[in-house]
């Protein structure tokens, strides 16, 4: 089956040097509580795979808080028997959590403060094909 992707490129944890988020979608990557994706950080010769991410859903907020001096990233979670709402998925020092649905609900979605990335509808937007 056909897999797309869209990705943007964001500093998240404070070096100059942006990390690369991607957002994949697909029958065979995806299903009801939403799709994957990664956190990449870019070195000489390609790329070290900082987190990987199940559940993943768009838009995505990269917020002005920090985690382990990483910025947190906040997505919504609907679907797949979870709870809808928003949670913050927080650096624990190696990596971002998977899967999104064990985390708490966001209480007051309206004290998150960020830029939204990765904001396209991928009905629209078909994204870029995985060859």
């Amino acid at each position: 089956d056909k897999v797309n992707y869209m990705y943007n490129r964001v500093d998240l944890n404070g070096d100059g040097k942006n990390e690369v988020i991607v957002y994949a979608y697909g029958p065979m990557i995806g299903g009801s509580g939403g799709d994957s994706g990664l956190v990449l950080k870019e070195r000489s010769e390609g790329y070290d795979t900082i987190s990987k991410f199940s559940q993943l859903r768009i838009p995505i907020v990269i917020s002005d808080k920090k985690t382990k001096g990483w910025k947190d990233i906040i997505l919504s979670v609907s679907g797949g028997g979870a709870e809808s709402g928003m949670v913050e998925r927080k650096f624990n020092g190696k990596k971002y959590p998977s899967n999104p649905t064990v985390l708490p609900l966001i209480s007051d979605e309206s004290k998150i403060k960020g830029i939204k990335i990765l904001t396209d509808s991928y009905e629209e937007n078909k994204g870029i094909p995985l060859e």
